[in-house]
């Protein structure tokens, strides 16, 4: 099916993009639009405008920080793959961007949208006349689980491959709310957006903090097909060596 109809935008600034996200009703974030772009072919999402952060420059940035490497939300998930800086700070991170999907889509897809990407099961990334042959879920504003039988939450499942070495890591997220600006810890930023996904949020980067002498984490995954697939599973582990007595 065809999208509704919607207004685009294209800030150049920061500052223009909260303005328009924060005054406006209805409004997406565009970022890579891997996830999007589909979910608003078959009807799942309805925005009244697409706000596209593309030409926010400041969003793309890749940078060591005193408090340690920081990436910004619209950096390509192929950039992260193969980054130097990247590869030698955290290469967990690198092992899980490069096992999205496909370069074309890699290309493309960023770490922000892969950190909020919206929740699949079998019933609601279907086609809207598909859907229309089943009583609305949880997730569609219904009050029924079709992914769990009798479950009295929504049971749609979070894939985001970059999200289990971020979170092994302590990451931080810099975001802008309806309260400001704001540092918070990833994993309370991610239980906010799988839990409320219309809150107003816009996520600048994540920042990743100097692991301790000794420690390191891995990156582990794995899908039915060895093609393009989503996990069935993903996890990462973090090593710290115990402190030595007395410290």
């Amino acid at each position: 099916m065809l999208p509704n109809n919607f207004t685009y935008e294209s800030p150049d600034s920061l500052d223009q993009a909260l303005n328009r996200l924060m005054t406006k009703e209805d409004v997406i974030l565009l970022a890579g639009g891997t996830d999007l772009i589909p979910l608003m072919k078959i009807g799942v999402k309805r925005p009244s405008c697409l706000l596209d952060l593309k030409k926010i420059r400041s969003l793309k940035s890749i940078e060591m920080r005193k408090e340690g490497l920081f990436i910004g939300s619209m950096a390509t998930l192929d950039e992260i793959g193969r980054h130097p800086m990247i590869n030698r700070f955290l290469p967990a991170l690198g092992h899980s961007a490069r096992s999205v999907a496909s370069p074309q889509i890699r290309n493309q897809a960023t770490i922000g949208g892969n950190l909020f990407q919206e929740r699949r099961c079998f019933y609601y990334n279907q086609s809207e006349h598909w859907r229309k042959t089943l009583s609305p879920c949880f997730k569609s504003g219904g009050a029924v689980c079709h992914q769990v039988a009798g479950s009295k939450t929504c049971r749609a499942l979070y894939y985001s491959d970059t999200a289990p070495v971020l979170l092994a890591s302590d990451a931080q997220a810099e975001i802008f709310d309806q309260k400001g600006f704001g540092i918070l810890p990833l994993r309370e930023v991610i239980h906010r957006h799988v839990t409320d996904g219309s809150e107003k949020l816009l996520l600048t980067g994540v920042l990743i903090p100097i692991l301790p002498a000794g420690a390191w984490v891995e990156f582990f995954r794995y899908s039915l097909r060895a093609a393009i697939d989503f996990p069935t599973v993903n996890a990462a582990i973090r090593f710290s060596p115990a402190p030595e007595r007395g410290q």
